[in-house]
């Protein structure tokens, strides 16, 4: 049996290692790596969907496996294609909106953690946009924020399970 509560240390810290890759690896990082990214985003809405009871998180956890679905359905020389940048635009926007949720909810819980997840969420919820407005040139935009998330989903899924620890 899976320990649900060691899920969300791990998730994180495979996800930010793969955010932290992609920093020094760009263009070819994100195409090798559409398949993983794709398996990233999924374990991202599974872990949303399994260990959190607020319906927003619920939303967002769908909401990511679809988007992560969706991105490993894609194969080959089509991975650079606006499909792509927008699956991962709206996945970076969900994802940051969920992180500016919980901010909020730590804050309400007395943590003196919940500015650093604040700007996070803000900060990527920018760059999600700024990936949807600009698309036609936001490879460059699109992996560094996607490195970006990937970090900070990882850093939030650690403050997470250390709050709960507490």
């Amino acid at each position: 049996m899976i320990n649900l509560k060691l899920l969300l240390p791990a998730s994180g810290i495979l996800v930010a290692i793969l955010g932290i890759t992609l920093i020094f690896t760009t263009v070819e990082g994100l195409v090798k790596l559409t398949g993983f990214i794709g398996i990233a985003m999924t374990l991202v809405g599974i872990t949303a969907l399994v260990t959190q009871r607020a319906k927003v998180v619920l939303l967002s956890g769908a909401a990511c496996v679809l988007l992560g679905v969706g991105t490993v359905s894609l194969d080959g020389i089509y991975v650079i294609t606006p499909r792509l940048i927008l699956y991962i635009a709206v996945w970076i926007i969900f994802a940051s909106l969920i992180r500016v949720y919980f901010a909020f909810n730590q804050r309400a819980n007395g943590s003196p953690l919940w500015g650093f997840m604040f700007w996070f969420g803000a900060l990527g919820f920018s760059l999600g946009m700024l990936t949807l407005v600009y698309w036609q040139t936001s490879f460059f935009v699109v992996a560094y924020s996607l490195a970006f998330m990937f970090i900070s989903y990882g850093v939030g899924n650690i403050i997470v399970y250390c709050d709960k620890q507490n």
